[in-house]
């Protein structure tokens, strides 16, 4: 079986979690690495048996009537976007970093409460289609939030909470590069940096100004 897939990305990991699924590994397959965007139409030429991919490229696999394999809720590996920073900055502007966090959460809740709605769906797709160049349709669009749900203050805060040791953000970044250090993809001594309780922490969070102001 090739497999066309984006190297070191959320899609390499599932296809991993997808294979162990089946009893497989990589050494069964062929991976072919290529960026999204070229993986689709490689996918449309009948390259490949199975392709990788993240929304909205995931869309154009819909349109074509692609069988879907499985998915992260599937297969039950959550993947989170996290904000990184630099820590000698950070560390220096922990007031700025507090504001922005602060701005994000009040977008978040807006976004929660007013839910998909017309607005919200044009503003998306006009993000997507002027900054990251991505054509969409609105149901797309739609898609695409419906796929990425924004989490509140309170939430991020309880997923980030080390009082009981290790957080479930840890717990699942320590998942995830235990799995490229399976892969040969990371040392053992790069992923050890995690251990250090800065790296992922709510040092931040707990320095934003509450509440958070309403979006209205």
């Amino acid at each position: 079986m090739k497999i066309l897939y984006t190297t070191q990305t959320t899609v390499h990991y599932l296809i991993g979690k997808w294979l162990q699924v089946l009893g497989l590994t990589f050494d069964d397959v062929t991976l072919v690495n290529m960026d999204q965007s070229s993986a689709v139409p490689a996918f449309e030429r009948n390259i490949g048996d199975a392709v990788g991919l993240w929304a909205p490229f995931v869309f154009a696999a819909q349109r074509n009537g692609w069988v879907l394999a499985g998915t992260g809720d599937s297969l039950k590996v959550p993947t989170v976007a996290s904000y990184v920073g630099d820590r000698e900055w950070c560390d220096a502007h922990p007031e700025l970093v507090a504001k922005f966090l602060r701005v994000h959460f009040r977008v978040a809740r807006m976004m929660r409460e007013e839910g998909l709605s017309e607005r919200i769906v044009e503003l998306h797709r006009q993000y997507m289609n002027e900054f990251c160049g991505i054509r969409m349709t609105a149901e797309e669009s739609r898609g695409d939030l419906e796929l990425h749900p924004r989490w509140t203050y309170e939430e991020v805060l309880q997923v980030m909470d080390q009082s009981g040791g290790l957080s479930q953000a840890e717990r699942w970044q320590k998942e995830i590069a235990e799995f490229f250090v399976g892969i040969g993809r990371f040392s053992r001594e790069e992923v050890a940096r995690l251990d250090d309780r800065d790296v992922v922490t709510d040092k931040f969070l707990k320095l934003v100004e509450l509440p958070i102001p309403d979006w209205k």
